[in-house]
């Protein structure tokens, strides 16, 4: 239908208020004609926690990121991809929260999950080691957050320009010192 294209191109175009009646709509409809623990609606719910998110909304975000997580835990099992990937966006939003309590064993899990199943260089391993350096540095832990870094950097399959840079190589002094970090991580 036209309705997952119209709720992305609002939520693309940075038109939330337009995007979220239109994801709501989508979770009412897939939650009529598929079972509540199907990985559709999962998916549906975590775009919804998403643009909630983006809009600084935590407290609507939270419940959705944890209900499709939830959800791809029971459909998929506790050691998929899906489930990691649900780990590391509860895991950002704790992180915009400044819960880093709570986001780094999200995302100490989600690196688990898949490194076993994707393999030690897979992209999403680097990009969670990032998002776990940016953590490290947002505490202020800068040791460890260069000392991660430097494991996603050396996965050589790991593209960095795909994503946000973390250090502004010419203002980063030598052996990683004060290091200039994005603003924020990005869900995977």
């Amino acid at each position: 239908t036209a309705l997952p294209i119209l709720e992305s191109l609002c939520n693309n175009q940075g038109r939330y208020a337009e995007a979220a009646p239109l994801y709501e709509k989508a979770l009412a409809i897939r939650l009529k004609v598929l079972p509540p623990e199907s990985p559709c609606v999962a998916t549906t719910v975590n775009q919804l926690a998403i643009l909630y998110r983006k809009q600084n909304e935590f407290g609507k975000a939270e419940p959705l990121y944890k209900q499709a997580l939830e959800i791809r835990e029971k459909s998929l099992g506790e050691s998929h991809p899906s489930v990691a990937t649900a780990l590391n966006n509860l895991a950002v939003l704790y992180c915009k929260m400044r819960n880093y309590a709570a986001a780094e064993p999200l995302y100490q899990r989600a690196l688990r999950i898949y490194e076993e199943t994707l393999g030690p260089t897979s992209p999403r391993v680097a990009e969670t080691l990032r998002n776990l350096a940016v953590l490290q540095y947002d505490k202020g832990d800068l040791e460890s957050a260069a000392s991660i870094y430097k494991r996603c950097t050396d996965l050589k399959d790991f593209d960095l320009t795909m994503t946000k840079p973390l250090i502004s190589v010419s203002r980063a002094p030598s052996e990683y010192g004060k290091l200039d970090w994005a603003a924020d991580a990005e869900p995977v």
